[in-house]
């Protein structure tokens, strides 16, 4: 499967730009997604008694030799499967209620640095430290011995992609890398939509991801910054300062209202992206600040890995953890709510992914 995999943008090829049609199509999601939004209320969503919550799986997962689970994800089509990478290089497709590898994934060359779902469940993106981005199927039959299939990989970065998401277009994707750089895919065609060099990100970007509405990009980088794009025009829509260090992880919640930003300076803020100004700032990080953020599905609370735990706080209560979670014996690199938030996961470099939920 490996062989027939198609290169994108390998050999610097010039990007295609993005054609009317698709930036239309672009146009009529994002439009779509704002009215469906309009009819939910949170109030729909119930209570979450996390102080119920308890750790009620641990799962070991990758290489002993080279320890450490790097990125996890939570299939939205089938809330029980979950993807991870690890400092193994590899992937894997793993089914949380039987138990079960279901199917990996290897052609990495050097650690993974995240994964996404596609909205269907049946494709995964990876980024890598190798300095691609590539796309896997799914298999429909599984088991210990199953493999995903690379069907692209995805080659336009010249150092370490740090990140990669799917565009609510399951057509288009994301990825930002280490060399300052954030790219547009089409997936479609396996081609580079639009490379946008940011002589600005001094370190070079951090993490990326897409607001729900699918017309801006969020990036964050290493000297400190939040930096939102438009995706159909490239430009900066808005740079949000105030971190003390580089930023860990980008969250944007359901809604589309707020963002959230984790750094290493133990720090995180929230912001009003209508108002375009930070409206609470909590310390939740210690030495090792916080690595990775993640809003519920309401957008009321927010999770954040700091250290080897995981706090969850309220968006606009108190400061204080209404929930923590304990029990990791190295940092937490990556966590993600399940569908409805009926549970959380979270993945560590001690080799565990471990799930939280009520009892």
């Amino acid at each position: 499967a490996l062989g027939a995999a198609a290169k994108a943008g390998a050999g610097g090829a010039a990007p295609v730009g993005i054609s009317d049609d698709l930036q239309k199509k672009i146009q009529a999601i994002s439009k779509d997604l704002r009215k469906g939004r309009k009819k939910r209320k949170a109030a729909d969503e119930g209570e979450l008694a996390l102080e119920s919550w308890k750790e009620s799986k641990s799962i070991t997962l990758h290489s002993s030799s080279k320890p450490g689970v790097t990125a996890l994800d939570v299939s939205p089509a089938a809330p029980r499967h979950i993807a991870t990478g690890g400092v193994d290089k590899a992937l894997h497709l793993y089914d949380t209620l039987d138990d079960a590898i279901l199917a990996k994934g290897t052609g990495h060359s050097k650690r993974i640095t995240d994964v996404n779902f596609s909205a269907d469940g049946a494709t995964l993106l990876s980024a890598s430290a190798d300095k691609t981005v590539r796309l896997w199927e799914l298999p429909t039959e599984t088991g210990p011995g199953a493999s995903m299939t690379e069907k692209l990989k995805l080659s336009a970065h010249t150092m370490e992609v740090v990140g990669a998401a799917f565009h609510p277009l399951p057509e288009c994707a994301a990825s930002a890398s280490l060399d300052r750089s954030w790219a547009l895919w089409d997936l479609n065609a396996g081609a580079l939509l639009a490379l946008v060099q940011d002589a600005g990100a001094a370190g070079g970007y951090t993490c990326v991801k897409f607001h729900p509405d699918g017309l801006l990009l969020v990036t964050g980088t290493s000297d400190h910054l939040v930096k939102i794009w438009d995706v159909n025009s490239q430009a900066c829509a808005a740079c949000f300062e105030g971190h003390a260090a580089a930023v860990t992880s980008v969250a944007a919640s359901e809604n589309g209202y707020h963002l959230a930003s984790a750094s290493l300076d133990g720090v995180v803020k929230f912001w009003d992206l209508r108002k375009q100004h930070c409206f609470k700032t909590i310390t939740a990080g210690g030495d090792g600040g916080v690595t990775a953020i993640s809003f519920d599905p309401s957008g009321r609370v927010l999770a954040a890995g700091h250290g080897s735990g995981v706090g969850v706080y309220s968006v606009k209560g108190e400061d204080d953890a209404v929930a923590n979670f304990a029990g990791n014996a190295a940092p937490v690199t990556a966590l993600k709510w399940g569908v409805g938030a009926s549970s959380l996961a979270t993945a560590s470099m001690d080799r565990t992914v471990k799930l939280y939920g009520a009892e």
